[in-house]
């Protein structure tokens, strides 16, 4: 190998995440007015288009030449397609004019010095490219986002995927159980019922930072307790690592789902109100997040019937049955019915 050439290749190849995050958002904050307002979109198409590669990527499970491991899961970094290439090219639609072929190029030079380095096939750049591509166009075309009016309902699917995953987390290190859980939710619901007549420490905050309007009035922390009694059933019915999987399930396909469909998604689906971008980003979502604690086949069937079902809205009679509570037993009891057949 040349050795200039092999250096900027290292360079582009190992500098590039932060490159495709920070010039980006450089560029938005210096020219608000074309710009600032299509970050949030842009974001959401460099989120999306690594959700769809790592989904792709253990779909076909290419071997790369050098075994590599995803930070912090333990799972496998498999070949095709280019996670680099995909997330090089995914903000191209959102940059205009001049600095649109500049960075047209740089992504080129990105997807060129992973085959290069030996790190990918030219099929794997290239499919990385056009998904990337794909998502970023069909983005910034659809993006309905508005920063002012969308933040707080964008705040709320965060903070949503940051419990969950806590949850999670915290089951699969085997420091909470369905006892401590059970405990949380009630006393999650006697705080509740206190707040709505009491401004409590702390609690005000998160609800005022959380917490849509009707539900204050209600039930405060409706989304929390909900999540909070997902989370606890799944403990009771089934094994640490498929209720694990399937808060995980809840955690990231609800949430994805539903920022996809209400500010991205186009398509509507048969006999359901929800849009069939928000489904197939949060089936993706979800089976990666359920990936490191089950098998690939557990991880891809109960995400998909999960989703399906969020998306259907089951009933008990007129009343909607809340998606926390809906999606992690669909997921876990998918799961379970899988290892019988098994």
């Amino acid at each position: 190998m040349n050795l200039t050439l092999s250096m900027a290749a290292y360079w582009l190849s190992y500098t590039a995440p932060a490159i495709i995050i920070s010039v980006p958002t450089a560029i938005a904050l210096i020219d608000r007015k074309n710009y600032g307002k299509k970050l949030p979109a842009l974001y959401a198409s460099i989120a999306l288009t690594v959700i769809a590669t790592y989904f792709l990527k253990f779909i076909f499970r290419v071997e790369r030449t050098e075994e590599k491991i995803i930070p912090f899961t333990g799972l496998k970094d498999y070949s095709f397609p280019s996670s680099h290439a995909s997330t090089a090219f995914a903000p191209t639609a959102h940059i205009h004019g001049a600095m649109r072929s500049i960075w047209a190029a740089y992504a080129i030079l990105v997807a060129a010095s992973r085959v290069y380095l030996g790190e990918h096939s030219l099929l794997d750049v290239t499919a990385g490219a056009a998904i990337g591509l794909i998502i970023g166009s069909f983005i910034s075309k659809n993006s309905r986002f508005d920063i002012k009016k969308d933040f707080f309902e964008a705040r709320r699917q965060a903070a949503h995927v940051a419990l969950g995953a806590a949850i999670a987390i915290l089951l699969h290190k085997g420091l909470i159980n369905a006892a401590i859980m059970a405990i949380v939710l009630a006393a999650g619901i006697l705080i509740s019922a206190a707040s709505r007549k009491h401004d409590l420490p702390l609690i005000s905050w998160a609800l005022d930072k959380f917490e849509r309007t009707e539900n204050r009035r209600k039930l405060p922390g409706k989304g929390a307790i909900l999540l909070a009694a997902g989370a606890t059933a799944s403990m009771l019915l089934f094994p640490r690592d498929v209720a694990t999987a399937s808060i995980m399930v809840l955690a990231a396909g609800d949430s994805v789902s539903h920022i996809t469909g209400r500010f991205f998604g186009k398509t509507k689906q048969p006999l359901s109100v929800k849009l069939l971008e928000g489904t197939a980003a949060g089936t993706c979502a979800a089976f990666l997040s359920a990936l490191p604690f089950v098998s690939t086949a557990e991880a891809l069937a109960s995400s998909a019937i999960a989703m399906a079902a969020e998306a259907a809205e089951i009933r008990l009679g007129k009343t909607i049955i809340d998606d926390n509570l809906i999606i992690p037993l669909i997921a876990g009891a998918t799961i379970m019915a899988l290892r019988a057949l098994t």
